[in-house]
């Protein structure tokens, strides 16, 4: 009966769920699965912020950030972008921050956010106008990692909030998500011939590593535990090790499942 009830509450309020799950060893043990609020109308991109169990969510329906906490189930806040500015792919954290990639018909920008403050939005780092950012990373420098899909390239944006560097992947490269490991390697995953790219800490690319896999449009690469990486590639997320060989499946969704966006912090994956 509460399951029918639950069942009929998802289907009139078309509610989405995060699910999060301990990584061990070997493999993941859930923790717990939670209902979005229903102010959450069409989230696309999920972030693990620094303080434990709260969660950043993009909404690009409302074109509104949701503050979300696990440990409550329940919503600490909400707040717009930037008028008329909507989402364009990719968040991370900086230096206590939240970036966020936003673009409207003139900017594209890396915003910064602290949603533990009244006033949210801090500052913006502009990029080319014809850029389209589909991920951003960040390094242990402060620096934001951004991906442009229109130049195909990397764009480094330093600590004062300027673009540093670009540098060109090539004709040939379809990239489409972008990781940071520790010690500053740079991946992308390029679903031209499903192959992850491996970049040196200066962005000099040292090695292409094919996947068994293809890749699908809107797969994400984020780093997880001891530099390991985490791809989600339609309704799987794989574990690679930092040379990209595969090690396993963590956890693998029903087809009726459509996972949008994957995060990591410490231990914890959602």
């Amino acid at each position: 009966n509460e399951r029918a009830k639950l069942e009929e509450r998802r289907r009139k309020s078309q509610m989405f769920d995060i699910h999060e799950y301990e990584l061990l060893g070997k493999g993941v043990k859930k923790i717990m699965g939670m209902d979005l609020p229903p102010q959450c109308k069409n989230p696309v991109g999920l972030l693990s912020c620094a303080d434990q169990n709260m969660y950043l969510i993009t909404d690009v329906e409302k074109n509104t950030m949701h503050v979300v906490d696990a440990d409550r189930e329940g919503l600490v806040k909400s707040f717009p972008y930037l008028f008329d500015y909507r989402f364009t792919g990719g968040m991370c954290n900086v230096n206590g921050n939240q970036a966020v990639a936003l673009q409207n018909g003139k900017y594209n920008s890396v915003s910064y956010y602290d949603y533990s403050k009244d006033k949210e939005f801090k500052y913006s780092a502009f990029v080319d106008s014809d850029a389209k950012i589909t991920d951003i990373a960040s390094n242990s420098k402060g620096h934001i990692i951004a991906l442009d899909s229109n130049s195909k390239s990397l764009i480094i944006i330093n600590e004062s909030k300027t673009v540093g560097r670009k540098v060109t992947l090539g004709d040939d490269i379809v990239p489409s998500t972008v990781a940071v490991t520790s010690h500053d390697n740079v991946y992308i995953l390029n679903e031209a011939d499903s192959s992850i790219l491996i970049f040196n800490s200066h962005c000099k690319l040292t090695e292409t590593v094919p996947l068994d896999d293809r890749l699908s449009t809107g797969c994400k690469l984020v780093r997880g535990m001891y530099d390991c990486l985490l791809i989600l590639n339609r309704n799987r997320i794989g574990l690679y090790t930092w040379q990209g060989a595969f090690g396993y499946t963590v956890v693998e969704f029903p087809p009726s499942a459509e996972v949008r966006d994957v995060t990591v912090h410490g231990d914890t994956l959602a």
